[in-house]
């Protein structure tokens, strides 16, 4: 069954749950480096799309979990 459209459900001024997950298991967040690599990549984004903020976050060695306030609903890629 597909994916429903998120523009179908996600509106402005909205908390959402974002799970991301690794393909295929090919990498892991093992190592220091791994989570700053992630780290700057998101800052680098949260600074590109001002009406999204982070809440909350979960790291996993596989997945990450992230609570994100969406000012804007088409601000989310």
């Amino acid at each position: 069954m597909p994916r429903i459209n998120r523009f179908d459900y996600i509106a402005d001024d909205v908390f959402a749950h974002v799970r991301i997950q690794i393909n295929n298991g090919e990498f892991l967040f093992r190592e220091r480096k791994h989570f700053l690599l992630f780290h700057n990549t998101a800052k680098r984004y949260l600074k590109k799309y001002l009406s999204i903020k982070i809440c909350d976050f979960l790291w996993m060695s596989n997945h990450a979990h992230f609570i994100l306030y969406v000012g804007k609903a088409l601000e989310l890629p």
